[in-house]
């Protein structure tokens, strides 16, 4: 019998991918903010959603399935995003040699050298891969988290005498010494996250609320971005991320019956939300100027109508942009089923 689809989650990544385009549209001062807990809340849900094989023999039908899942999707959009800019900055003029060589150095080296947010992906399925060697080979849950801390103060370590631009690790996966501690969290909390009571979360949010205020009124200063590996708060990088985390878990688990039922209209399918909606909003600034709320709905009504009407309908399309397995039939089948 397939399990139920938690529909929470599904509302969760609505308002996670949701703030990610906020963040994007220019407004500085929310933007702050959502990197406090939108990437990390990321790892927490995809943990909760992780599910460790039993043993070896199972490890690589795993890996070749997650490859598949993400990093195609992966290839896809960053291929045609880069052959894109190639061909404007042929017809403008401005493509030469030197700019060439510089630029794929940086595809290929990925992560914080590439605009946009292809550096999560390919953190994502180190993580992953990384807490499912560590789930394996250690099988005892304190000795992982013993693990996983040791390597998040690496982390910290790292960007206390590196300076992160002159630091090249291909596809950010130094990032994933601290990620591993967000997923590990949604991994090992899930008991937490699916029956923390509305007192509850709502107790925690106090304490990301106070550090919101002081922030506002000039008393402290907190920052943290994933992607170019600004963390330097060794006890807040965990505390600030995981309690706001808890707290949208809780809200989303919150919401009406009635509004649900319509959660993974944006929800599942925040992978394409989250690659088109730079790139498409860059290409529209070249033909008009429009603000922040316009940013937003093209960034999301755009690749969600995408995904529905061209993405989820073509076996191959499915697999290129979705990372979905095509079945033994024509590739260019029909989709009938979601």
């Amino acid at each position: 019998m397939p399990l139920q689809r938690e529909s929470w989650l599904d509302i969760a990544k609505t308002v996670l991918i949701i703030l990610i385009v906020v963040g994007h549209s220019g407004e500085k001062i929310i933007h702050d903010y959502i990197l406090w807990f939108v990437g990390p809340a990321f790892f927490v849900l995809s943990g909760y959603l992780f599910k460790p094989v039993k043993d070896w023999s199972e490890f690589n039908i795993w890996l070749k399935s997650r490859a598949v899942r993400l990093l195609i999707p992966y290839a896809t959009y960053l291929v045609l995003i880069t052959l894109s800019k190639y061909a404007l900055k042929f017809c403008t003029h401005n493509l030469t040699a030197g700019w060439v060589k510089i630029d794929l150095i940086n595809v290929l080296i990925g992560g914080r050298f590439l605009p946009g947010v292809f550096w999560f992906i390919t953190c994502l399925f180190i993580t992953e891969v990384l807490f499912m060697v560590f789930s394996l080979l250690i099988k005892n849950p304190r000795r992982i988290m013993f693990l996983i801390g040791i390597l998040y103060i690496m982390a910290h370590v790292e960007t206390s005498f590196v300076d992160p631009k002159a630091l090249i690790i291909p596809w950010n996966a130094d990032v994933a010494l601290l990620c591993l501690s967000y997923f590990a969290f949604g991994f090992y909390g899930k008991n937490l996250l699916k029956t923390i009571s509305p007192g509850q979360w709502m107790g925690i949010s106090l304490l990301p609320l106070l550090f919101v205020i002081l922030q506002l009124k000039g008393y402290y200063s907190y920052n943290l971005d994933l992607k170019y590996l600004k963390y330097t708060h060794i006890i807040l990088d965990f505390i600030i991320p995981i309690t706001m985390s808890i707290v949208l878990c809780g809200i989303s688990r919150a919401i009406p019956k009635i509004l649900s039922k319509y959660s993974d209209i944006i929800g599942s399918r925040t992978m394409s939300i989250m690659y088109i909606h730079v790139p498409l909003n860059e290409a529209l600034y070249k033909v008009f100027t429009h603000g922040s709320l316009s940013y937003i709905i093209i960034g999301v009504l755009i690749p969600v109508l995408m995904n529905k009407f061209i993405f989820e309908r073509f076996a191959l399309t499915r697999l290129l942009f979705l990372g979905m397995k095509p079945s033994p039939k024509n590739v260019f089948q029909v989709a009938i089923e979601k």
